[in-house]
């Protein structure tokens, strides 16, 4: 009997940005969850079909998510593959399939906490200019309504870092927000620790997902620097 890598490709599609995978199937499709959804998983609601096969993740979990709309945009982003699959282009299945994994194990959701906590003392929202300076003053302007709700919202205490000055969180704060994050759920904390990863702020990454900025203008806040000098 000959081997054949299509079966494996219909149950796992995986790649990194820049990794050229050869698009393999003909029909993408959507359905509901077939079989009753465990309690503990309470959004694995919907899946996506490749030639009528579940997707699975990289570590061969079924990639369910929890609402049709996330279901039709992620079918949207395999039908406009061409010859080759591009990774880079499909950033809610691969945001997705990431957080079925975390779902799976409890450790990645461990390390995705530590991963948060740990950017609050780097955070970019508060590292300024001379207050006295145009720069220092729009950075005021800008970002200290942000620092404010975030104070509020999760009970901390972030003050504005001037040149050396490092005003790290009390471990008491720290305790707060990690409580606070413990809350979110595998989808919430995923958005956040990536938003965080590409504003390299905690801050503003959390003022997204409550809807106080939108992510275009905490793309900008977190550039203010770049962008003044530009």
């Amino acid at each position: 009997m000959s081997l054949s890598l299509s079966p494996l490709r219909r149950f796992c599609v995986s790649g990194s940005a820049s990794q050229l995978v050869k698009k393999f199937y003909t029909d993408v499709s959507t359905r509901v969850t077939p079989s009753p959804v465990p309690a503990s998983f309470p959004n694995h609601q919907y899946e996506v079909l490749l030639n009528g096969s579940p997707v699975k993740t990289s570590k061969r979990n079924v990639m369910r998510v929890p609402t049709p709309e996330l279901a039709f945009l992620i079918k949207s982003e395999f039908d406009i593959q061409s010859t080759f699959m591009k990774f880079a282009t499909m950033p809610l299945y691969v945001l997705s399939k990431t957080s079925v994994d975390i779902d799976h194990s409890p450790a990645q959701r461990l390390n995705l906490m530590s991963s948060l906590l740990s950017m609050v003392d780097t955070d970019t929202a508060v590292y300024r200019e001379d207050p006295r300076t145009s720069l220092g003053k729009l950075q005021a302007s800008k970002l200290n309504p942000c620092i404010a709700h975030v104070n509020c919202t999760y009970r901390l205490g972030l003050k504005e870092n001037f040149g050396l000055q490092n005003n790290q969180l009390s471990l008491s704060s720290l305790a707060l927000l990690q409580e606070k994050l413990d809350k979110f759920d595998n989808w919430q904390l995923l958005a956040v620790e990536q938003m965080a990863s590409v504003y390299k702020s905690t801050t503003l990454a959390l003022c997204v997902l409550d809807k106080f900025v939108t992510y275009e203008e905490a793309f900008w806040l977190s550039r203010i620097e770049e962008t003044y000098q530009a």
